[in-house]
Parts: C-alpha cells; sequence; structure tokens
C-alpha cells in the first residue's frame, strides 16, 4: 500500500529542480513548503529555527513534503531520518537533505 502512494504521490509532486541555479537549500525549502505543506502561515515568513508543526505542518503533510524533498534534491529518505526532529524546522530539513547530498 505505501509503494501505490508514494509512486501516485512522486507523480504529483514534481518540483522545477532550482536547486544548484543559485536558489540555497533553505530557500528551496521554503518554496516546497510554501506548496506542499498547507501551513497556517506564509512559509517566507517562518524563521529557520521555527517550528513547523507550531506553523501547521502535520504528520500527513510531511509525506508530501518528503516526497517534494527527494524530487528536487534527488535524494532518498532513510527510515532512520523519517522521524519528526527531521521536519521539525527548515534548519532541520536543511541539515538533512545536505547529509545525504554529502554537503
Amino acid at each position: 500500500m505505501r509503494y501505490n502512494i508514494i509512486c501516485i504521490a512522486r507523480d504529483v509532486f514534481m518540483f522545477s529542480n532550482n536547486f544548484g541555479k543559485g536558489i540555497s537549500v533553505e530557500e528551496t525549502l521554503r518554496n516546497i513548503l510554501s506548496e506542499t505543506a498547507n501551513l497556517s502561515v506564509p512559509a517566507a515568513t517562518i524563521g529557520s529555527g521555527d517550528d513547523l508543526f507550531a506553523a501547521g505542518l502535520t504528520s500527513f503533510a510531511t509525506v508530501g513534503v518528503m516526497l517534494a524533498v527527494e524530487s528536487e534534491f534527488d535524494v532518498e529518505f532513510p527510515d532512520s531520518l523519517l522521524v519528526r526532529s527531521t521536519f521539525t524546522s527548515i534548519n532541520a530539513l536543511a541539515a538533512a537533505v545536505k547529509s545525504l547530498k554529502g554537503d
């Protein structure tokens, strides 16, 4: 069941792959959050260390965020990163992406 949902969601979450084109990881993550997270406040107003769950991120929305991040940055989250703390803030997500990219 999980596989089917991910395959469908991967087709839906196709992004522009702006990463590496002068746009920072953090800014790319803000764009992803703006498009997929359905936050209660604009992503542009959230500080890099602010709690995304306090800004309205739900556990359901984290799946969409994860799929969009994987697509945008061409990475795959291992099970060890599929925890709440990975999605707590833009900084936490950026650190995860950078570690997956080997930066």
